[in-house]
């Protein structure tokens, strides 16, 4: 996961510049919490799509639409969000680190 959200960031951010692109990268971790919400507590998954769509959009849809009553859905979703950001944010790091070949060096 980390290597495909470095490979679209870094064509975003070529394409609009740096600050899109880590907006780019915060509004996709986001996404993934929500997924992780989705496929963890509501117990959908890739099948859901094809199989029941309109249940899965239903389900999906309810927090954005009352959030108030969803709390539980906002908090794991805000959580592996950022936990998703923060790790995607140390690899980036460290991946642009000039010694990150002599990592075994240190």
């Amino acid at each position: 996961a980390v290597t495909s959200l470095s490979a679209v960031h870094h064509r975003v951010e070529l394409a609009v510049g740096r600050w899109l692109g880590w907006s780019f990268v915060v509004l996709a971790s986001g996404l993934c919490g929500f997924g992780i919400y989705i496929g963890r507590f509501l117990r959908k998954n890739s099948w859901d799509a094809l199989l029941e769509p309109w249940e899965l959009a239903r389900a999906a849809a309810a927090p954005l639409f009352d959030p108030s009553s969803h709390p539980r859905a906002w908090a794991v979703a805000a959580l592996f969000g950022v936990l998703t950001l923060v790790v995607y944010s140390a690899w980036a790091k460290r991946a642009a680190s000039p010694t990150r070949y002599y990592w075994f060096i240190e």
